[in-house]
């Protein structure tokens, strides 16, 4: 009984971390895209 309460723990808490892992990836890529894309639109509009 409690092994399989602690493999439900188990998976929760992966698919909990890897879901912040993506999250973080995508702020990341989003970072990474910003200071090439967004000055120059910004000063070509302004």
């Amino acid at each position: 009984m409690m092994g399989e309460e602690e493999k439900q723990a188990g998976k929760l808490i992966i698919t909990r971390h890897s879901r912040l892992q993506n999250e973080n990836r995508i702020k990341i890529e989003a970072e990474n895209m910003k200071p090439v894309d967004l000055p120059h639109n910004d000063t070509k509009i302004t």
